[in-house]
């Protein structure tokens, strides 16, 4: 009689987690070194997959878009006026509250005992446009947790996303965006 094994989820913690966008900026200010940092501060998701085996896994995430807010230190006015064009023109989060990833592929490579790197692919949606998304993550399991890191890049014309100007256009936006994490997951 074989045994059925059942996956396993696990949520994330976002109060040990980080999840962030780095802008990269043209124009006068880029010269300075000022490529705003946007945190993502509201999100949930969970990860499934068999105990001791990360086949089958899977991974979704949904981010709150209007959660996401300018970590740097700017002027206040050019802080809220890159926070609203942001919400408004660019996200339009009054219309497309959530952005969102489905994983359809998870391969994992043991690195030693409980350590893991992934590539992780699938559909990501922003804004209503949806496109392939990929990216690779460090995993480390422990007792009832797991903590993974990584980075990827998306380009905001994928999804259909202006490329907008702030602070008088001193602030241009680029068309690439890198987003890092470090989340913490625990079993529920």
């Amino acid at each position: 009689m074989n045994k059925v094994v059942n996956k396993v989820a696990y949520g994330f913690d976002t109060t040990l987690s980080l999840f962030t966008v780095h802008v990269f900026a043209d124009g006068i200010v880029a010269s300075l070194g000022h490529s705003p940092t946007l945190a993502i501060r509201e999100y949930s998701g969970e990860a499934e997959f068999i105990p001791g085996s990360l086949e089958n896994a899977s991974l979704k995430m949904e981010i709150a878009a209007g959660s996401i807010n300018v970590t740097d230190q700017m002027r206040d006015a050019d802080r809220r006026e890159l926070e609203r064009i942001m919400r408004q023109d660019v996200l339009q989060t009054a219309r497309y509250p959530q952005i969102v990833f489905q994983s359809s592929s998870i391969t994992a490579d043991l690195r030693a005992k409980d350590q893991y790197r992934l590539k992780v692919t699938g559909p990501l949606t922003i804004r209503g446009e949806t496109c392939q998304q990929g990216f690779t993550a460090d995993l480390m399991f422990g007792v009832d947790t797991f903590r993974a890191n990584g980075e990827f890049q998306i380009h905001l014309t994928d999804f259909g996303l202006p490329l907008v100007s702030v602070a008088g256009g001193s602030i241009k936006v680029k068309d690439e965006l890198k987003l890092a994490f470090y989340m913490l997951g625990r079993r529920q």
